[in-house]
């Protein structure tokens, strides 16, 4: 799929798996890397659905069950993106930053010689990956909605007295 060759997109990717492996090769942060590499791409599975439709018109179909699913998927994907890839994603940095920054000057050392640079891989792909996130949002996901609830007003009757 051509729109997903954008160079912010395989980056995304490359750093997500590269952190994901380094997580598990030096066996630190798991919590974190859950919800980053996890519970973050919960919106994904609404997005897949809404993407089916470029393939499966719901015009082609004819099925407004097809139109009301994909609507409902839309909705969905926008309050799990907002919910985890923003308000999510920084209600978990904030802990992590704390937790990182604690045990980086000795704790950390002792526990895990010679591996404590990925501690500060993680902080920085945290903010890399965090980044992409509010720059989707504000420059896909927030414009479309702006759109689709200004094409929403207009399209409502106007009630007359």
């Amino acid at each position: 799929m051509p729109e997903h060759y954008v160079t912010e997109f395989l980056v995304h990717h490359v750093l997500s798996a590269i952190t994901a492996y380094m997580a598990l090769e030096y066996r630190m942060v798991h919590h974190y890397a859950i919800f980053f590499g996890g519970c973050s791409e919960i919106s994904s599975i609404f997005l897949v659905w809404v993407n089916m439709d470029q393939y499966f018109p719901a015009s082609n179909i004819g099925s407004s069950v097809w139109t009301t699913f994909i609507m409902m998927n839309q909705g969905i994907f926008v309050i799990a993106f907002i919910a985890y890839r923003i308000v999510g994603w920084i209600a978990v940095s904030i802990p992590l930053w704390k937790d990182v920054m604690s045990v980086l000057p000795q704790p950390a050392k002792h526990y895990r010689p010679g591996k404590v640079w990925f501690l500060r891989v993680f902080l920085f792909m945290d903010v890399a990956l965090g980044a992409l996130q509010v720059y989707w949002f504000m420059t896909g996901l927030l414009p479309k909605v702006i759109e689709v609830v200004a094409t929403a007003t207009r399209e409502q009757p106007q009630m007359t007295s």
